[in-house]
């Protein structure tokens, strides 16, 4: 059984907020793989893996993939962390870049849309002009 400085899968899942089918996931794809497994081969966690599991949601939440992930966990070199941060700037700027043209859009529509509030429909006349 689990002792002070290892957990179960379970334990684990609760302590760091992830769901067993999300950590039976990451062992399979080897994104976190347990320290070791019990006779009954029980997955078995560290600590220290809390630590590699919040990096793991901090590159998602700023929209790497698992497999980019993984391969920054694989390759921890300068160059590959650079490379890898690089990508993830290019694609926040484009991110950025897509709301400001949506809110530019959204604004157009609410100048077009907004002087409409005041037209007063009973005043409104259908006058026939000659070419």
């Amino acid at each position: 059984m689990p002792g002070k400085d290892v957990f179960s899968i379970a334990d684990f899942g609760k302590l760091s907020r992830t769901s067993r089918s999300t950590l039976l996931y990451y062992d399979k794809i080897g994104l976190l793989q347990p320290v070791a497994r019990y006779e009954n081969n029980y997955r078995c966690y560290s600590h220290t893996q809390i630590a590699t599991i919040n990096l793991i949601r901090t590159c998602q939440a700023l929209g790497m993939s698992l497999e980019e992930i993984k391969q920054l966990g694989n390759d921890r070199s300068p160059e590959m962390v650079n490379e890898v941060l690089g990508r993830q700037i290019t694609q926040v700027d484009e991110k950025i870049n897509s709301w400001i043209s949506a809110r530019k859009l959204l604004t157009t529509l609410k100048n077009v849309v907004g002087p409409m509030l005041t037209v007063d429909e009973k005043a409104i006349t259908v006058e026939y002009v000659p070419a």
